[in-house]
C-alpha cells in the first residue's frame, strides 16, 4: 500500500506517511499520539486559564479525567451509530479505536453533560466552567484533526482547488470514496489517486483563527 500523500497545487509530495510507530514490536498509531497530545495540551491550557481566573485548577484536573473517558465513549458511540454498515458483521471491531473512528459531536455531547453533572455534584456554576473549558477544547480540536490526516480519512469531496489533495485509493476505505471522486481518479506511476477537499485542514485553521480571538477576547 502506497503512504504517499500529495498536494500537487502546492508542490509538496509526502512519501511516507505512516499510520502508526512501532516501538519494542509494538505499533502506535499516530492518530493516538496527536489525540493524546491534544488532549493533555488542552486541559494544561484549560487548567491555566481557570488558575488565571482565580477558580480553582484542581476541579478542571478532576474534571478533564471524567470528560475525556465519557468524552471517547460518547464518540465512539455516535461514529458507530451514523456508520453502522461498518461495524454490523463484525461487531468486535466496535472495541477498536486504533485505527480512528471517533466523531467530534458525540464527544461534545458526551463531555457538555458530564460537565453539567460534575458541576451539579460539586456545586460549581456550569456556565463558567464551560465558558473556562471552552478554550481548552479549541486547542484540543485544532491539534486533534490532525489525526485524520494520518488516517486518511474525514476529508472533503473531490475538489481541483489549490489546496486539493492525492491519497492513494488503496490507503482510504472503500466507504469513504464518492462516485465523483471515482470519476476523477488520477494514476501516477501506476497508483490509482483520489483527489479531495482536506478539511481537517480548515478546520484545524478555523480553530486556530477562533482561539486567537477568544485569547485577544
Amino acid at each position: 500500500m502506497s503512504e504517499a500523500i500529495i498536494f500537487p497545487h502546492l508542490g509538496i509530495e509526502l512519501k511516507h506517511v505512516g499510520r502508526a510507530v512501532s516501538i519494542l514490536g509494538f505499533d502506535i498509531a499516530y492518530y493516538g499520539i496527536i489525540i493524546a497530545a491534544a488532549i493533555l495540551i488542552g486541559t494544561l491550557i484549560t487548567v491555566l486559564i481557570a488558575r488565571y481566573t482565580g477558580q480553582n485548577p484542581e476541579d478542571y484536573l478532576d474534571l478533564a479525567v471524567f470528560a475525556v473517558i465519557f468524552g471517547i465513549i460518547g464518540a465512539r458511540l455516535f461514529y458507530v451509530a451514523f456508520s453502522w454498515e461498518l461495524y454490523k458483521d463484525h461487531p468486535m471491531s466496535i472495541f477498536n479505536i486504533r485505527h480512528g473512528g471517533l466523531a467530534l459531536y458525540g464527544g461534545l455531547i458526551a463531555a457538555v453533560i458530564t460537565v453539567f453533572i460534575f458541576a451539579w455534584i460539586k456545586r460549581l456554576s456550569a456556565a463558567e466552567m464551560l465558558d473556562t473549558a471552552c478554550v481548552g477544547l479549541l486547542v484540543g480540536q485544532m491539534l486533534g484533526r490532525w489525526g485524520n490526516f494520518f488516517n486518511r480519512e474525514a476529508f472533503g469531496e473531490y475538489t481541483d482547488g489549490i489546496f486539493a489533495m492525492q491519497l492513494p485509493v488503496d490507503a482510504v476505505r472503500a466507504s469513504d470514496i464518492t462516485d465523483k471522486m471515482y470519476e476523477n481518479i488520477i494514476k501516477i506511476d501506476g497508483i490509482r489517486y483520489i483527489q479531495v477537499s482536506p478539511t481537517f485542514l480548515y478546520e484545524s485553521f478555523w480553530c486556530l483563527l477562533v482561539l486567537l480571538v477568544l485569547f485577544f477576547y
